[in-house]
């Protein structure tokens, strides 16, 4: 369909699509052309590229940069784009309407350089405009939905329980923030437009919210035991909000390792190492709360046992 006179024409819109009678094949070829590769598509030997489905369901490649074109710390963020110690199926909603497509895909597609370096880093990724009648068939089979904030209004209402119906309780969704150009994890969240930005997974952010969560609540001390999965923040939180806001960070626990989160609370609090098997300190740090960012000051304790192993606790100052 044209664009109408003095309508931006790379503006995020739902475009009309054709309907094919069996999409999920479609898809399915989608993947197995990008493992592929080859001279047809452009391709160098060894080159990977993303698939772009069209609004008129014609199968579109774009390459991703040749083999060695990307340095060390290039690759190394690519990788931390989506965390896995192997290649995942992504599956990623954009504004793929053809004519803003060929006229520039960069343009059309914010979010496109850091999908070409996911597909770098050996990730199936595969695009589509995220029309209702194609949308929970695209998501089988998938690890990663990642969504250009630009389409979120575009999608159906109930997009995110489709995708929890299809994907679990609990998938992994990545949202491409026009504002920082940044991608970012999506949450559900009980307030209108029923989702938002989160943190990303990692102890960095565990420690972010760790103390953001301590910030908000009564005084009250809170022990990391080297070796074991750091606390759950829904077990801290002392109100409804904060509890809704904890439960909605993408932080797998039993993944987290303790001991890193000491060392990054040890990196900010900038503590000289113990040299006794019990050394107090104090981190001072900005953290939004309140609705501003507030200065906080937590006192540290850190205890060595019998078996050397390490116990930190920390506690809001008063």
């Amino acid at each position: 369909m044209p664009v109408p006179p003095g309508v931006d024409p790379f503006a995020p819109r739902m475009p009309d699509v054709d309907i094919v009678p069996d999409i999920t094949a479609l898809f399915a070829r989608a993947r197995s052309e990008i493992a592929s590769g080859g001279p047809d598509k452009g391709l160098e030997a060894g080159q990977r590229c993303i698939g772009v489905l069209t609004p008129g369901r014609i199968l579109a490649f774009v390459p991703a940069p040749k083999p060695g074109a990307m340095s060390p710390l290039q690759v190394a963020q690519a990788k931390s784009l989506v965390v896995s110690d192997k290649p995942l199926k992504i599956t990623a909603v954009a504004f793929t309407e053809i004519t803003a497509f060929h006229q520039d895909k960069a343009k059309a597609m914010p979010l496109l350089g850091q999908l070409l370096a996911m597909a770098y880093v050996g990730h199936s990724v595969v695009v589509f405009e995220g029309h209702e009648s194609v949308f929970e068939n695209a998501l089988r089979d998938t690890d990663v939905l990642v969504v250009d904030s630009g389409m979120v209004a575009c999608l159906q209402s109930d997009w995110l329980d489709t995708v929890e119906r299809v994907m679990g309780q609990k998938p992994r969704v990545l949202g491409h923030d026009r504002e920082s150009h940044q991608l970012r994890p999506i949450a559900r969240s009980s307030k209108p437009p029923g989702w938002r930005f989160t943190e990303a997974d990692g102890e960095l952010s565990y420690v972010n919210c760790l103390l953001t969560t301590l910030a908000k609540s009564p005084r009250q001390p809170v022990k990391i035991d080297a070796g074991q999965a750091p606390p759950d923040l829904t077990r801290l939180a002392a109100d409804a909000g904060t509890v809704e806001w904890a439960s909605a960070l993408p932080f797998r626990y039993d993944a987290l390792s303790a001991d890193k989160v000491m060392g990054v609370i040890h990196r900010l609090a900038k503590w000289e190492a113990a040299k006794e098997s019990r050394a107090s300190g104090r981190l001072e740090t900005k953290l939004a709360a309140g609705g501003s960012l507030q200065r906080v000051g937590f006192q540290l304790l850190l205890v060595k046992d019998a078996d050397g192993k390490y116990h930190l606790e920390i506690e809001k100052a008063e």
